[in-house]
C-alpha cells in the first residue's frame, strides 16, 4: 500500500512539474515574437496573469456565471487560427501617432484566421507575395499576416496603417 501511494505521489509530482515547466516556456517563447524595429512604448499584458485572475474571480465553472439567462440561440465558435504567448506586447511606433496602436501574435493556422476575421470582424483581404492584408469597413482595425506572425493595428483617427 506504501509503494503505491508513494508512486501516486510521484506522478502527481511529475505532472504538477511538468505543467509548471510548460508555464515557464509559454514565458520564454513569448520574448520570441518579433516587435517593430520602430516601437516607441512597449506594454506588456501578462496572458498567463489574466487567465489566474478571472478563474479566481469566477471559478472554474465560470460560463455560467458570465453568459446572459435570457440568451436563447447559440453562436457557433470558430476556431481563431491565433496562438496566444505567456505576453503579447501592445505598441506604438515613433514614425506615426501616438494613438495607433500594434499588436504582433504568432499563428498556427492562417486559413482559419482568415475565416474567423471575415466571420467575425467583417475584414477584407488582399494578397500579395504570400501575405495577406485586411481591413474592416470603417479602416479602423487592419491586419497583415503570413503563415507565422499575425500584425494587427488599431488607429482611431482612421490614418492608413500597414501593419
Amino acid at each position: 500500500m506504501r509503494k503505491k501511494l508513494l508512486i501516486a505521489a510521484a506522478i502527481i509530482l511529475l505532472l504538477l512539474l511538468s505543467f509548471i515547466g510548460m508555464l515557464q516556456y509559454r514565458q520564454y517563447s513569448s520574448y520570441k515574437v518579433p516587435v517593430h524595429a520602430g516601437a516607441q512604448t512597449i506594454i506588456k499584458v501578462n496572458v498567463d496573469d489574466f487567465i489566474k485572475i478571472f478563474l479566481r474571480n469566477y471559478g472554474l465553472d465560470f460560463k455560467k456565471k458570465i453568459t446572459k439567462k435570457d440568451k436563447q440561440e447559440k453562436e457557433t465558435s470558430l476556431n481563431t487560427g491565433i496562438w496566444l504567448p505567456g505576453n503579447i506586447f501592445i505598441y506604438n511606433i515613433s514614425s506615426l501617432g501616438p494613438g495607433n496602436l500594434f499588436c504582433t501574435l504568432p499563428m498556427y493556422d492562417q486559413q482559419e484566421f482568415l475565416i474567423f476575421a471575415k466571420e467575425k470582424w467583417k475584414f477584407t483581404f488582399v494578397e500579395t507575395a504570400g501575405i495577406y492584408y485586411g481591413s474592416n469597413a470603417a479602416g479602423s482595425f487592419t491586419a497583415a499576416c503570413n503563415k507565422d506572425f499575425i500584425s494587427l493595428a488599431w488607429t482611431p483617427s482612421k490614418e492608413k496603417v500597414a501593419p
